[in-house]
């Protein structure tokens, strides 16, 4: 093969490689709001407790990772929490909250933690987790 084509065909392909990455993060999108579509049409909630904090660094929260059990089988997930303060997030560590997950495929499923989190489920935010409010930064107070 010539050089020449050679390099027609690489130009090609390289010029293709932004518009696979664009349709990758549109797919990942789609899939994501289904997934959360999904999780509002057939959740239940379960108790779930916190394993780990990960701070980011930049100070803008950090993330969680909890477990929760569903018919005796401990399932595991992180979330991503900006909205806690960085060195606040290991306050977490231990602790119980409810946990929704959807009933027709339990690995999709979100922890709920601050005020925003039960806004979503139109259910109150319980006066048992007042506490979290001094670990939540003043502009994400909701």
């Amino acid at each position: 093969m010539k050089k020449s084509v050679k390099r027609r065909i690489i130009r090609n392909t390289v010029k293709g490689i932004p518009y696979i990455i664009i349709l990758g993060f549109v797919i990942a999108f789609f899939r994501s709001c289904g997934r959360e579509e999904q999780l509002m049409k057939n959740y239940t909630f379960t108790n779930g407790t916190v394993l780990r904090f990960s701070p980011d660094y930049r100070g803008a929260g950090g993330g969680i990772t909890y477990e929760f059990v569903v018919n005796g089988i401990k399932y595991e997930n992180k979330s991503l929490y900006a909205p806690i303060y960085s060195s606040k997030g290991y306050s977490f560590v231990g602790r119980s909250f409810p946990v929704a997950y959807d009933s027709t495929n339990v690995n999709n499923n979100t922890i709920l933690i601050l005020p925003m989190d039960f806004k979503k489920f139109h259910i109150s935010f319980p006066d048992s987790l007042e506490w979290i409010r001094q670990y939540i930064r003043p502009d994400k107070r909701s």
